[in-house]
């Protein structure tokens, strides 16, 4: 059972046991066989469902107004542009350009992979 499935029967534990400190008697809230505590349970696990839509709700929010814009790339277009022409001249490895830039070998194979499919 995952975390996100096992908390609402979490928060209904801590619930029922504040309930107990505060002199709610366990009678009571174990009313015919512990109902009131799946009651709780389904209502709290309603709302670990809906966290999903509402998160997503939320980024469209965001993405309209322009706050969500995802990953930004490593390096700037002027640093590509240098990049893609360092690479071209031949005198330097793909391990030279990745450490001249601090990336990886991965980035610089990306950069220069969407500039060869942006040129042809």
């Amino acid at each position: 059972m995952s975390n996100l499935r096992q908390a609402p029967r979490l928060g209904s534990v801590r619930t029922v046991q504040r309930l107990t400190e505060l002199g709610v008697s366990p009678e009571r809230i174990y009313l015919d066989h512990g109902m009131f505590f799946n009651i709780l349970a389904t209502f709290t696990e309603f709302e670990v469902d809906l966290l999903p839509m509402r998160t997503r709700e939320g980024m469209v929010v965001a993405r309209a107004k322009g706050k969500l814009r995802g990953k930004q790339p490593k390096l700037s277009p002027k640093q590509q542009r240098e990049l893609v022409r360092m690479a071209g001249t031949g005198e330097y490895t793909i391990a030279d350009l990745a450490e001249l830039f601090t990336v990886s070998r991965t980035t610089i194979y990306r950069i220069l992979q969407r500039h060869d499919g942006s040129t042809s």
